[in-house]
């Protein structure tokens, strides 16, 4: 018998058995027993249930994941990471990040992180 779920937080749940669903924050949703796992997994609980669920999933900072990607490529020193301009390249910093960025958002992110850490050396 089907259950209503809620989430905590807009979310969609893709499960290996096919499924794809998406759930607003805070509206109910009738949903397949069958996937009530993923459900769980994913920070949603049934509806009607009473108990504290945290969300699993804190908001994700582009800006910070692509600043501490560009911090870990800088560390590992490795020449073929940047371009002949000295900027990081784009995939490598995709690949740090664990998102797709843009050659845009890379430079801005490198012009911020060398003047930080000019500061800083002063």
């Amino acid at each position: 018998m089907p259950t209503k779920w809620k989430s905590l937080r807009d979310v969609t749940v893709r499960t290996t058995k096919g499924h794809v669903v998406s759930l607003e924050a805070g509206v109910p949703k009738t949903l397949p027993d069958e996937i009530s796992d993923e459900l769980m997994l994913a920070g949603c609980i049934p509806v009607g249930e009473d108990r504290e669920v945290e969300d699993p999933a804190p908001e994700f900072d582009r800006g910070e994941a692509i600043r501490t990607a560009i911090e870990q490529i800088v560390e590992a020193d490795d020449d073929d990471a940047f371009t002949g301009d000295g900027v990081p390249r784009v995939n490598v910093v995709s690949s740090f990040a664990g998102v797709k960025v843009s050659k845009d958002e890379v430079i801005a992110a490198w012009e911020r992180f060398q003047e930080e850490e000019g500061e800083e050396e002063e």
